[in-house]
């Protein structure tokens, strides 16, 4: 017969075996999320898509813009770029940032900061602020400005790669 209390009991059970499913569903999508694969993009330009590949992963690693790096590779030249010195380029870009930011000035001004420390040193960036009254007058970082805005805006291939 049926049992009012024998119901509420098998309903009740089903009801926490639907709850069980469904959280277990969510920890295996989060879990398949945290290991998903990242895309980067591959730009036409000297540098090989693995050494591409290589800064991407620094820059991710110290917070720096992909594009920033690529184009001081650019403009720097071929004949400066080494695989191998990849990481402490981009950790001393990252020292520049973060020494500037600590002095208190705003983003924009430490972006310009930070590529005339990247061209002169620290010492010959404060020569040439001193001696300046705007940081973007260097051509250094005219240049490489102007090619960072156009791989970001113009210059992707629209190939791709995954890490």
């Amino acid at each position: 017969m049926f049992n009012k209390k024998r119901w509420m009991q098998y309903s009740f059970m089903v009801a926490i075996i639907i709850i069980i499913l469904i959280c277990s569903l969510g920890a295996i999508k989060l879990d398949n999320e945290s290991t998903a694969e990242y895309e980067i993009p591959v730009y036409d330009m000297f540098i090989s898509e693995n050494g591409q590949r290589d800064i991407w992963e620094q820059c991710d690693k110290n917070k720096l813009s992909y594009e920033l790096v690529l184009a001081i590779y650019e403009i720097e030249g071929e004949n400066t770029f080494k695989i191998s010195n990849i990481k402490e380029e981009v950790v001393n870009l990252a020292y520049y940032r973060d020494y500037w930011t600590e002095k208190g000035f705003p983003d924009e001004v430490v972006f310009n900061l930070m590529l005339l420390s990247k061209d002169r040193g620290l010492e010959g960036c404060t020569i040439f602020m001193k001696a300046n009254d705007s940081y973007d007058l260097d051509n250094y970082v005219k240049e490489v400005t102007k090619y960072k805005c156009y791989l970001e805006q113009t210059n992707y291939t629209g190939k791709s790669s995954q890490i």
